[in-house]
């Protein structure tokens, strides 16, 4: 198993969460223990400037930037690069970051059950960075914050809706199935409805909590969750950015009523006497046709571009239809297009798709493109090209996390 010890500190670390209680507080002694250990994986990474301090952990005073999650010297992000696991293992333990007690003794008695703000945000940004590695390793921890969490509100106690944010789109990104029995009980019991008690924990992430859950659902489309998505896509207090990819995840669960909004948010889209902005609301509508393979879309389509009069729907909609064919090409046929198609409209989706769809045996083709001849492109395709695979790599690894840990 890859990274044995960092997954094997995830779990440990994960059964002495404190979740979701009345109390936040974590014990002191396990406190100091936590943050020295953290301050010696810093000083390994940078003996004389070492990314987390002694003063930081104790005052939650982070850089501000050291959680962004581009690759500016210092970032997390890029010491990942450098010293990947002390890095990982640092991240993992601000998982369990806690401020000294002290500081909530000196806070009234009212408000000393609750947490302190820059605890959440530094666990919550720590979490996001082990997702965007993508490391295995949150796995257990997310898990954790999700159950305990729901549990305890779903019991009217006070929890960190900030967590529960973090864990379902994080989760998501995995494709853990397993949460989604968990998101969907808790859904229709009004768990999230109880978000904005007197007063409200988390951080801005909770405030779009619904919009996470069903966008965690529409990673994952089973039966289970079909009643739930349908409400959401009918729902007009969600926008179309959230409305059309549930429309899709419910196509993926052959759902007719989801198809018929997804054309007409196409017509939409390419009506003639729409404006600019309202065409733009309908984009969405398009961008997840082009995911789509279903064969009754395909056809749909097919019959609006026959009777198609205007220039731009005789453009649009032939054009349309040969992207959701790739969509079914076989996988070999998939990775041929990758590696050897110079058509960038053929050869990125293709790419996209093996990163959406593929299995671990798909990334030496992905991997083998970070290297491939682009002299035929400009300075933005290239660019263009290098995001997309590096998209595509990241997805298979999120996706099949479970079987590349077992790999010896």
């Amino acid at each position: 198993m890859k990274n044995k010890p960092i997954l094997c500190l995830a779990l440990v670390l994960s059964g002495g969460l404190f979740g979701c209680t009345q109390n936040y507080h974590v014990n002191e002694a396990e406190r100091v223990e936590n943050n020295r250990e953290i301050v010696r994986l810093a000083t390994l990474i940078n003996p004389t400037n070492p990314p987390v301090t002694d003063e930081m952990l104790e005052t939650g005073e982070f850089d501000g930037n050291l959680f962004d999650l581009g690759l500016s010297p210092g970032r997390f992000t890029s010491l990942l690069k450098t010293s990947p696991e002390n890095t990982q293992a640092i991240l993992i333990r601000l998982l369990n970051y806690s401020l000294p007690e002290q500081l909530y003794k000196s806070l009234p008695k009212s408000l000393q059950k609750f947490p302190l703000p820059g605890e959440d945000s530094i666990r919550e940004n720590a979490a996001e960075a082990l997702v965007a590695i993508p490391s295995p390793a949150v796995v257990p921890v997310l898990r954790e914050w999700l159950t305990q969490n729901l549990a305890a509100a779903a019991s009217g106690k006070l929890c960190r809706w900030g967590e529960v944010a973090e864990a379902a789109k994080g989760l998501g990104r995995f494709q853990d199935t397993n949460i989604v029995p968990l998101l969907v009980t808790a859904w229709q019991d009004g768990v999230f409805e109880k978000k904005m008690d007197t007063m409200f924990l988390g951080d801005m992430a909770a405030r779009q909590l619904p919009e996470t859950v069903i966008m965690t659902l529409v990673e994952m489309p089973l039966p289970i969750s079909k009643k739930i998505l349908l409400e959401a896509m009918n729902d007009k207090r969600f926008d179309e950015s959230i409305r059309y990819p549930v429309a899709a995840a419910l196509v993926r669960l052959d759902d007719q009523s989801a198809r018929d909004v997804l054309l007409d948010g196409l017509d939409k889209y390419l009506a003639p006497d729409q404006d600019t902005l309202e065409s733009s609301r309908h984009n969405f509508a398009f961008y997840e046709l082009q995911k789509l393979g279903d064969a009754k879309l395909i056809s749909a389509i097919e019959a609006k571009a026959a009777v198609a009069t205007r220039k731009r729907l005789q453009l649009v909609l032939p054009a349309l239809v040969e992207r959701m064919r790739i969509n079914n090409l076989p996988v070999d046929e998939l990775k041929r297009i990758a590696l050897d198609e110079k058509d960038l409209n053929r050869r990125l989706p293709a790419i996209e798709i093996l990163g959406e769809t593929g299995k671990p045996d798909v990334l030496p083709v992905l991997e083998s493109l970070t290297n491939a001849p682009l002299d035929y492109l400009g300075r933005s395709q290239k660019d263009l090209f290098a995001g997309v695979v590096k998209a595509a790599i990241r997805n298979v690894r999120l996706h099949n996390w479970q079987q590349l840990e077992q790999k010896p």
